[in-house]
Order: C-alpha cells, then sequence, then structure tokens
C-alpha cells in the first residue's frame, strides 16, 4: 500500500487546522496521526483537526488504509493555529443580533458582517438544520429569517459563519 503524500496542514482558524494530502489508490480509509497519537480515521482526503488551542504548533502525518493493511506514514507536516483576537471576537459577537428570544416559528439573525452560513444545533450538539441559501450579498445590515417551527421547546444554538470568523449564540 503506497504512502500518502503531499500532506500539508493549513491553520483554518485558532482552534482549527485543515490537512490535506494525495489519494492513495487502493486506500479504503486514511488514519490521522497528531503528535504520533491516532486521532481519527476518514475515507476522504482532508480532514479538518478541531478544538485545537490558539497560537500553538501542532504536527500531523497519514497513513493508508487497505483492510488490515496500513501503509508507512506520510511526510510530518506542522502548522501553528492562529492567535485568538478576543477583541474582535467581541466586536463579531456584538454585531450579530437574535430575535425573538424566545422564538416559536422564525428567528431573525440580523447583522452588518457578510454571513457565509446559519446553523442550528441541539443542546446535545445535533445539527437540527443548516441554510447557506441566506448567505448575504452585501455589506449593509442584513436580515436572515430562519423557520424553527419545527423545532421542540428547549434550548438551542445558532451558529453564524462569517468571513470574519463565527459566532455562537444561544436562543
Amino acid at each position: 500500500l503506497a504512502v500518502p503524500e503531499n500532506l500539508v496542514a493549513t491553520a483554518e482558524s485558532s482552534s482549527s487546522i485543515l490537512l490535506t494530502w494525495d489519494e492513495v489508490e487502493n486506500a479504503n480509509s486514511y488514519n490521522i496521526y497528531q503528535d504520533d497519537e491516532l486521532i481519527d480515521e476518514t475515507e476522504e482526503t482532508e480532514y479538518l483537526v478541531e478544538d485545537l488551542e490558539a497560537d500553538t504548533k501542532y504536527c500531523f502525518y497519514v497513513t493508508a488504509v487497505n483492510g488490515s493493511k496500513e501503509s508507512d506514514e506520510s511526510d510530518e507536516d506542522c502548522d501553528r493555529t492562529d492567535e485568538e483576537d478576543e477583541e474582535s471576537l467581541e466586536e463579531l459577537s456584538s454585531s450579530i443580533n437574535i430575535y425573538p428570544n424566545p422564538a416559536s416559528d422564525r428567528v431573525t439573525i440580523a447583522t452588518e458582517v457578510r454571513v457565509e452560513e446559519i446553523a442550528i444545533y441541539d443542546i446535545y450538539g445535533r445539527l437540527c438544520c443548516r441554510d447557506a441559501s441566506n448567505a448575504s450579498t452585501s455589506n449593509s445590515m442584513d436580515t436572515f429569517n430562519v423557520s424553527v417551527q419545527d423545532l421542540e421547546a428547549g434550548v438551542y444554538f445558532v451558529k453564524v459563519v462569517t468571513n470574519e470568523g463565527e459566532i455562537v449564540k444561544r436562543f
């Protein structure tokens, strides 16, 4: 079984690094290793490592897997997560308003930043709905109406993905 080649680790944020590598013929899956510890397995040729500490160096390598056979390790690649910018996160968070709270049919999200995606999660972190069709087209104040009528009463979290970062708010 061939060794995965061209592994590239790229910091995506202060808490995540994206790994990409070339596909290996006859590989059913790939094992992802962080600092010599197996962290996950995937069938894709990219993997987002999340929940990392800000401004910290992380090193990774990948192996190809076919049944009980595992290839030798790819070359290791390292990257440093971005520094966390508390002030800009607070500004971003305050530029996003969610109302009404509590909501029964629709929740409105008003923001001045460019929105790429809106997702709603339940208290257990399960995705309830995701909407990228609402992505904003201007840099002025935009409002997004998200239907919540099919959700049971309870606590939910709205994750708003913007071009400046991600913000999670409770409703």
